[in-house]
């Protein structure tokens, strides 16, 4: 991210803020010789940078930028306020003969607190399997308790690799993104899970049911009544084979958006996965469900739960649900303090600032809305955009001719 670092003045590497975890990874430093500067130390530092940005949930600054930080000599108050670091990985060898002792630990630099360690020894014939074990146990630690929660630790389960977990991981986050061009890169993540698990795996039905609600959501699907109904069995054959929290929130929100009984089936379902597990997927789909069919009030607590039971709101996914059903609620001062800290975040979605924008109005500050508003529309507002954070298009109606006092879409 930051070529040309260690030439560069500190100021120049103040970042925006984003919703994902900023990984440092500070230089190994090499015990049995302080002046040491490459060989396991700095293999380990690579190695280690290389694995955490196989996934797109995190960001992981560029070896120059760690470089930098050590020739500065920095504290972590101060990587953490030089570079927008929110995770530092730390770690030091000793060497005595032909064998070696590797410590690591991860800092959660919000916190100010270690959130993982441990200890490793090796021989020289041995770097490179300690390296990808060593990078695997920190991606599994950063999975569960920086990015996705509790979510993670059933995925563990069902895909058995760190590889096929990481891959299953991005695969959710171009999902999130709700584009042709994401749905598209959905697909071909779960492909490379399905080759590596073996084709018809009952674990990727959940992940293939995902993929056909998106593709008849996005308006892709050239035969709607057959992907629906591969959908609806792929759901249905998840539930039976694994029954987890997450089989229910998706065969719930199946139900609410194209089944044949819909709220009452749909609300019944959601609200038994939040009861097996809890999860933040879970709460989030009841969340949806609830602000349908159900009370406004249960939908704003399943979407705080959701938060709460999720590490890492990447792209402030929950965050624009859970605005979506305060505005509902008019509860537009909650909005204000919810999104307004995050206006400069380079992340921010443009329904968030449609909604910023909605309260602003409500509250008497039409030229604050003003500008939320113009600036959602830079950031490429659609009517699409708020049809997934409100509940009808009745509402989504209303929205839009409230905010025509301020601005129109194209």
């Amino acid at each position: 991210l930051y070529d040309g670092a260690a030439e560069t003045d500190a100021s120049a590497f103040t970042t925006a803020s984003s919703s994902q975890p900023t990984i440092l990874i500070y230089p190994f430093e090499n015990l049995s010789d302080k002046t040491d500067s490459n060989s396991f130390g700095a293999a380990f530092t690579d190695s280690l940078i290389q694995s955490l940005s196989q996934y797109s949930g995190i960001i992981v600054l560029s070896g120059s930028t760690s470089k930098h930080a050590k020739q500065n000599e920095y504290t972590d108050a101060q990587m953490r306020d030089n570079y927008g670091a929110t995770v530092l990985v730390k770690g030091s060898i000793q060497s005595f003969g032909s064998n070696s002792k590797i410590g690591v630990r991860v800092v959660d630099l919000k916190q100010n607190a270690v959130g993982w360690s441990d200890n490793y020894q090796f021989s020289e014939s041995e770097i490179f399997d300690i390296q990808d074990q060593v990078g695997t146990e920190i991606l599994n630690y950063l999975h569960i308790n920086a990015v996705t929660g509790s979510t993670t630790k059933d995925w563990i389960k069902k895909f058995g690799t760190l590889e096929n977990l990481t891959l299953i991981l991005n695969a959710r986050n171009e999902w999130r993104k709700y584009s042709p061009e994401s749905h598209a890169a959905y697909w071909k993540y779960i492909e490379r899970v399905e080759k590596n698990i073996g084709e018809g795996s009952p674990a990727m039905d959940s992940s293939k049911a995902w993929g056909l609600y998106q593709k008849i959501g996005l308006g892709l699907s050239t035969d709607i009544e057959t992907d629906k109904a591969r959908m609806f069995e792929y759901a249905d054959a998840d539930i039976e084979n694994y029954g987890s929290a997450g089989s229910y929130g998706l065969r719930a929100l199946l139900e609410l958006r194209h089944g044949s009984v819909g709220c009452s089936k749909a609300t019944e379902l959601a609200r038994k996965a939040t009861q097996i597990g809890g999860a933040g997927d879970a709460f989030t789909i009841a969340g949806t469900v609830e602000r349908k069919c159900g009370d406004m009030n249960v939908s704003i607590n399943n979407f705080k739960n959701a938060l709460r039971t999720t590490p890492n709101d990447n792209g402030y996914f929950i965050r624009a649900q859970l605005a979506g059903s305060y505005l509902l609620n008019a509860d537009y001062e909650e909005i204000q303090e919810m999104v307004n800290p995050l206006l400069n975040n380079r992340d921010i979605r443009p329904a968030m600032l449609a909604l910023l924008a909605y309260a602003d109005l409500k509250t008497g500050s039409k030229r604050t809305a003003k500008a939320h508003f113009q600036k959602a529309k830079d950031l490429g507002l659609k009517v699409g955009h708020m049809t997934r954070v409100l509940a009808t298009p009745a509402q989504v109606d209303d929205f839009f001719t409230v905010m025509s006092e301020v601005g129109v879409i194209e």
